[in-house]
């Protein structure tokens, strides 16, 4: 036992800096009975007297008492004030007794309660220097000044002990005025475990590390590597060491938990490793694991955990994943679970791009290669789940396969402040390589590390967001063409069931506002206000008819919470948003309109639905849309060829969207039953042969054709589709004149130039092509020109240049002022017959998949 004037002190210890400034914590007292302390008699001959002589400081025996005995320990623990620790701590007081052990008053102090006040680490009582003399109010004194152990400490146990051990002799025995003092240093702020992330939040990826648990770096979380593997006790508890280190810095961790259970043969498996045919036992041996590990580790430190990282949908991972959240969630409940999607060149938001809805409280990704509006797309699809989120950027090295772009790193970050989603960075030189705060690293890596934190200290001190911007997006809103089904359907439609876990069209392709207060997580769109107080939020959808309308049918179901002040309104408006008719959801839930052709000021119009409500608590839900069907009925045209106009300057075009198939209605089909359904266009399925789609058309007059173009995917080199599409053009809807076809992987525009055939007709056929399996068309369009451009002297079609030298030459061939009044006019030649823009392969294998998967669920409200 150390002894500083003997005196016990117990404390419990929190190592922090910062400024100090030495002050009274607390003047001690015995007031009300002693309440406030824990009293351990050991003789209770004599009565201890507390606020002794009338004194609130004072505690002992009655003067003059020679009858009896008595000897009590009080204890008490003092805390620092709020938001500070104490370090240089002193406590004095005032000692009554005589100088013997038996009959005296003691103090002590220390980092934990001890059975009596000599045993505390620092104590004292009434010293042999007063050698046997009665004294009465003697300073007392315990000073830790300079004590590293007694340093940065939150709160500190204190003991007082009076002893009479001698019945035959009148004697003081008390302790008084006791004061406390320390110097006091502000707590660094550490915020709760799972206190939620924003855009001021930044973080890093990677294993545990000394720079991780540095509470000096600008980083407020890390989402950290934790393979746990079946028995590795030792190892689970080093992970736990390095959590409360990190945590004590004030850093949000996030556990990129990767199970590994024995295999029974010397290995180990994780989820990874099953297959479709795996059974459930493997998933409860997966999650027996994560149990070993929280026996451990301090899941309330955790911010949340992710079952693995960058997982595919495909080899019946979605069923492995999920059932493995539901067993962790039962010895589990209140931990979060994230999932993580592999990145893609689409995106992997779930439920959107393809990728399923997972079950999950949040989210991690790591959305590399995502450039605008591609970025803000995939984004948008997690923000509406109102789920955490956490996106891990590329800022590394060169010896990664994923380049460093920064005008991607810029849209990207920008993106993230737009939606207040937390970055994190992984900043790495490559394969074998080091990380960007590893000593030794490379200039190019440890340069994007200083990038990466100069962006963090920016985003640190970024305002919060203004999120009525989520309303408006840097892309035009689509319109929908309403889709046939087949060339017997006579009544086009779109139909959008919200409750899906796989892909929802309405985050990216409607207008929006209140976007912030909507909720969908594979469930009704709802209105969900953030915040308290009157929220109102619509969804606006612009579609097109083919053909003229004569009736359209719309019906939009869902529900208004019983309780609350939420109501939901359907409109149909015209596309200068004036309205045409309206209605409203029922108590019910019954939501549906029927409004005549005649209404109609053309072919394209808006469907709406607004919800409005107050919230009394944040998260209320005050209403909800569970999907939107729309059905029509048109004018199906009698002929199959389309006239076309020639316009200003001879000039003549055309563009088909095939999302909606009106071809069904106005071309020819070879090998019909090879039409699959998708809502992207004109998609070959898996029956043999070759889909042809004749498409005649019919002009005034002779035209020249210049050419052809369509948009598509297809993938020839993978063996299970040796897919490819074309286009072809011809004079009597059989025998092909010109084409082009892709080859290889394909996903981009294919381009065919028809200026040197002089194909001259008003009447002429385009032909669209897919062979294989899942090939796609998406769009086509066909442009010519019509006699009599003044000015075109060199009869190619358009007005340019070479038109001027003709005419220098030759005045004689027409008038200047034609060349100079129509300069421009007309096409220019090409000399490419293929173009696109390659994407990883991956990619276009998603969106073949797609097309083919996702097929129209059709509903009909008549």
């Amino acid at each position: 036992m150390r002894a500083i004037c003997q005196f016990a002190f117990t404390v419990i210890l929190f190592l922090l800096s910062g400024s100090a400034s030495a002050v009274l914590i607390e003047s001690l007292d015995f007031t009300n009975g002693g309440s406030a302390w824990t009293v351990v008699p050991s003789d209770t001959g004599l009565p201890l007297v507390f606020e002794k002589g009338g004194d609130p400081t004072k505690v002992g025996f009655e003067h003059p008492n020679t009858s009896g005995t008595g000897h009590y320990n009080l204890f008490r623990e003092i805390s620092a004030p709020a938001g500070f620790s104490m370090s240089n701590i002193r406590l004095e007081a005032l000692g009554s007794g005589f100088s013997s052990w038996i009959m005296d008053g003691r103090i002590g102090m220390g980092f934990a309660q001890p059975t009596t006040t000599l045993s505390f680490d620092y104590s004292t009582y009434i010293g042999a220097e007063y050698n046997g003399q009665v004294v009465v109010d003697v300073p007392l004194a315990l000073d830790a000044t300079g004590d590293a152990t007694l340093s940065g400490l939150t709160s500190v146990h204190v003991g007082v002990e009076v002893v009479k051990g001698l019945g035959h002799v009148s004697q003081h025995v008390d302790i008084s005025q006791m004061n406390l003092y320390a110097d006091l240093t502000p707590l660094p702020v550490i915020p709760p475990a799972r206190e939620p992330l924003t855009f001021q939040s930044s973080g890093l990826y990677g294993g545990w590390n000394g720079y991780f648990v540095n509470p000096e770096t600008p980083f407020d979380h890390h989402v950290v590597q934790a393979v746990a593997t079946q028995g590795d006790a030792q190892g689970h508890s080093a992970w736990n060491d390095n959590l409360q280190q990190a945590r004590a810095g004030g850093k949000r961790i996030i556990a990129d938990l990767i199970p590994q259970a024995s295999n029974g043969s010397g290995g180990f498996f994780g989820i990874t490793d099953l297959t479709p045919s795996s059974p459930d036992s493997d998933i409860d041996k997966l999650a027996a694991v994560v149990d070993e590990f929280f026996a451990q580790v301090d899941k309330n430190e955790l911010y949340g955990i992710t079952l693995g990282e960058e997982h595919i949908f495909w080899d019946g991972r979605v069923d492995h994943l999920n059932k493995l959240y539901d067993k962790i969630k039962i010895n589990h409940p209140d931990l979060p679970i994230f999932q993580w999607y592999t990145p893609s060149s689409i995106g992997t938001a779930p439920g959107v791009s393809g990728f399923y809805n997972l079950n999950s409280d949040g989210w991690v990704s790591d959305e590399y290669i995502l450039d605008q509006p591609n970025m803000e797309q995939n984004t948008r699809a997690y923000v509406i789940q109102q789920k955490p989120i956490t996106n891990i950027l590329w800022a590394g090295g060169d010896g990664f396969s994923i380049p460093f772009i920064q005008e991607r790193f810029d849209e990207q970050i920008a993106v993230h402040q737009k939606y207040d989603v937390a970055a994190g960075y992984f900043t790495w030189s490559g394969v074998g390589g080091l990380y960007g705060w590893d000593p030794g690293v490379d200039s190019v890596t440890a340069a994007r590390f200083d990038l990466v934190k100069n962006t963090a200290i920016a985003a640190a001190s970024a305002p919060a967001p203004d999120s009525a911007s989520w309303d408006t997006v840097p892309w035009e809103i689509p319109t929908i063409e309403l889709a046939f089904l087949s060339q017997s359907d006579v009544t086009p439609f779109y139909t959008e069931d919200y409750i899906s876990d796989r892909v929802v069209r309405f985050i990216n392709q409607t207008d929006i506002t209140g976007f912030a207060d909507l909720r969908w997580d594979s469930s009704p769109v709802e209105l969900r206000p953030r915040e308290t107080g009157a929220a109102s939020s619509s969804v606006a959808y612009n579609f097109s008819s083919a053909f003229p309308l004569t009736e359209l049918r719309i019906d939009a179901p869902g529900f208004i919470t019983p309780g609350t002040d939420g109501a939901v309104t359907l409109s149909v408006l015209d596309m200068d948003g004036n309205l045409l008719q309206s209605t409203t959801m029922t108590a019910g839930g019954a939501m549906s309109m029927t409004v005549p052709g005649g209404s109609f000021p053309g072919r394209e119009f808006q469907v709406a639905y607004t919800m409005t409500g107050t919230s009394l608590t944040v998260g209320d839900v005050l209403a909800g849309v569970d999907s939107i069907d729309v059905d029509a009925d048109v004018v199906i045209p009698t002929q199959k060829a389309i006239d076309l106009e020639i316009g200003a300057g001879g000039l003549v075009s055309f563009e088909e969207d095939l999302s909606g198939m009106s071809v069904f209605h106005t071309a020819e089909f070879n090998n019909l039953g090879k039409v699959g359904y998708s809502n992207a266009g004109l998609f070959a399925n898996q029956n043999p042969g070759q889909l042809e789609v004749i498409q005649e058309f019919a002009t005034p007059e002779d035209i020249t054709l210049t050419e052809l173009r369509a948009t598509g995917a297809a993938d020839q080199d993978n063996p299970s589709f040796q897919a490819t599409i074309g286009i072809g053009i011809s004079l009597d809807g059989i025998n092909i004149i010109d084409q082009v076809t892709s080859s290889g992987t394909f996903d981009g525009e294919l381009l065919l130039d028809l200026t040197s055939q002089s194909i001259e007709s008003d009447s002429f056929f385009v032909h669209l092509l897919l062979d294989g399996s899942y090939g796609l068309i998406e769009s086509y369009t066909l442009e010519g020109i019509g006699p009599g451009i003044d000015g075109d002297f060199d009869g190619d079609g358009d007005v340019d240049g070479n038109d001027f030298l003709v005419w220098q030459r030759n005045p004689a061939v027409g008038s200047l002022g034609d060349w100079q009044a129509n300069y421009g006019m007309g096409v220019s030649p090409f000399s490419a017959t293929q173009t696109s823009v390659p994407e990883p392969t991956s990619a276009l294998l998603l969106s073949i998949a797609l097309t083919t998967l996702i097929q129209f669920n059709r509903k009909r409200s008549n």
